[in-house]
């Protein structure tokens, strides 16, 4: 039953994403990415965990380097997602899926469990916090493993947020959304 409302949701955030003027996903975009720029100036984390967005989800490109904070990718395989620290998005490079990655270089991988931050992605979020994702797990396993005290932001166009999101006990849940209007915090407590 709630995968099938899962599969539902899912089609029906892709048409809705899919019909989003290009100006007005620029725009939207935009007004993200200087949210996100000045409370990760004023959180200051050492580590953030961020995503590369595909065409259909938020540009979120910070304009500025934040101090004190390293950003780190993933790269997709069979057994999941390794998150590499990069220093620009110059470094990334098409991987699995055509989705930019970081280069597998050992010495630039981090353990998850030491970030401060990740900004998560998703299809579609409610105001308790969960999300629905492509369907194949990998956020799922990533924030599982995430700490306690480490913040679980997800980005997302306003048009993304709706009234609940079809939820199983193994689906993990983000502290808050960042869409153009805002932040929306949710009631989750880890």
């Amino acid at each position: 039953m709630i995968f099938q409302q899962k599969q539902i949701l899912r089609q029906l955030m892709r048409l809705r994403l899919g019909e989003m003027d290009s100006k007005d996903r620029a725009i939207a975009s935009k007004s993200i990415s200087v949210q996100l720029e000045n409370s990760l100036a004023i959180l200051q984390p050492r580590l953030a965990l961020a995503f590369v967005p595909l065409a259909s989800e938020p540009e979120w490109w910070l304009n500025r380097s934040i101090d004190r904070t390293q950003f780190a990718y993933p790269r997709v395989s069979e057994n999941g997602a390794t998150f590499y620290r990069i220093d620009s998005p110059d470094q990334l490079a098409p991987g699995r899926f055509g989705i930019l990655e970081p280069p597998p270089v050992a010495s630039l991988c981090v353990d998850v469990a030491e970030a401060e931050i990740i900004l998560v992605p998703g299809l579609a979020f409610d105001a308790e916090g969960h999300r629905l994702g492509r369907g194949r797990g990998y956020y799922d396993a990533i924030l599982e493993k995430t700490s306690a005290d480490c913040r679980r932001i997800g980005v997302a166009f306003d048009l993304q947020i709706v009234a609940r999101v079809p939820a199983e006990r193994h689906d993990q849940r983000v502290n808050a959304i960042v869409t153009p209007a805002g932040f929306i915090p949710s009631p989750l407590q880890r």
